[in-house]
C-alpha cells in the first residue's frame, strides 16, 4: 500500500490531465499501481485485503463436510483440505474458515492448540506422510468383490491386531474423509484427483494390486465395480 500522501498526488496528478506513464514516472511506481488507484481498484489509506487462500471450491468442500458433520475435529478438516491443496498454516487456514464460515466456524470452535491424535508407536504421523513410505502389513487380507470400504479397513485392522483409528493414522486422509460418507460409491468432486494416489498407498500397505483393490471396492469409483456396496 503506498503512503496516503503518495496515493492521493496520483489522484490529483490525474484530474490534471497527466497521463499514466508521466504519473508512473513521477510517483516511481508501476503502470499498473497507478491505474489501481485511478481506476479505484486501490483507495488512498486503505490496504487493499489479501486474496483468500481458501478458495470457493476448498470453501464448498468444508461447508459441505461440516455440514455433514458438525462435530468435525478442525485438525482433521485441515489435514482434508491440505491434501486437497490447501497452501496455507493451520492457523491461516482458521481465520480463511472463520471468513468464509462464520456460521459453521462458530459450531466447530476451532482450537489453534488442538493436537493431533497420538499414533502408535513406530507408525508415522499423518501429517508426515509426504516424506515417510507406507509401511507393508503383515498379514494380507484379499477384498471381497463390493465390499465397502469401512469393512476391508476394519478386517485389515483386525487381521494384523490393529484399531482401525491406526490404519488410518498410515493412510492419506482420503480415507478418514471417505469414510465418513455412508455412500461409498459417492466421491465429492474434490476428492476425485487423490483417489488414484490414496488407492496406491493401500495397495502398498495391504500387499494387492492397485487393480485388484479398484474392481473388489466401490468407494474407488471405477465403472468396472461388480455388485452394490455390502459389508463383509
Amino acid at each position: 500500500m503506498l503512503p496516503q500522501e503518495r496515493a492521493e498526488k496520483i489522484l490529483t496528478l490525474h484530474a490534471a490531465g497527466w497521463p499514466v506513464q508521466a504519473i508512473a514516472d513521477h510517483i516511481g511506481h508501476s503502470h499498473q499501481t497507478i491505474r489501481d488507484y485511478i481506476n479505484g481498484r486501490r483507495t488512498p489509506g486503505i490496504r487493499a485485503p489479501r486474496p483468500s487462500l481458501l478458495t470457493d471450491p476448498l470453501a464448498s468442500y468444508c461447508r459441505q463436510r461440516l455440514a455433514e458433520d458438525p462435530h468435525l475435529r478442525p485438525s482433521v478438516l485441515f489435514k482434508e483440505v491440505a491434501d486437497l491443496g490447501f497452501p496455507g498454516s493451520r492457523a491461516t487456514f482458521y481465520r480463511a474458515l472463520d471468513r468464509r464460515l462464520p456460521v459453521l466456524a462458530d459450531r466447530r470452535k476451532p482450537n489453534s492448540q488442538e493436537e493431533d491424535p497420538q499414533v502408535p508407536s513406530g507408525m508415522p504421523r499423518t501429517s508426515a506422510r509426504g516424506h515417510q513410505r507406507t509401511p507393508v502389513l503383515p498379514h494380507r487380507v484379499t477384498p471381497i468383490a463390493g465390499e465397502t470400504l469401512s469393512s476391508y479397513l476394519a478386517r485389515i485392522a483386525q487381521a494384523n491386531h490393529l484399531t482401525v483409528t491406526e490404519v488410518l493414522a498410515v493412510l492419506p486422509t482420503w480415507f478418514s474423509t471417505k469414510t465418513s460418507n455412508l455412500d461409498d460409491r459417492a466421491l465429492h468432486h474434490m476428492l476425485a484427483p487423490a483417489a488414484t494416489h490414496a488407492l496406491d498407498e493401500l495397495a502398498q500397505l495391504t500387499s494387492t494390486t492397485p487393480a485388484g483393490l479398484a474392481y473388489a471396492l466401490p468407494a474407488f469409483g471405477t465403472d468396472e465395480n461388480p455388485v452394490r456396496a455390502t459389508t463383509a
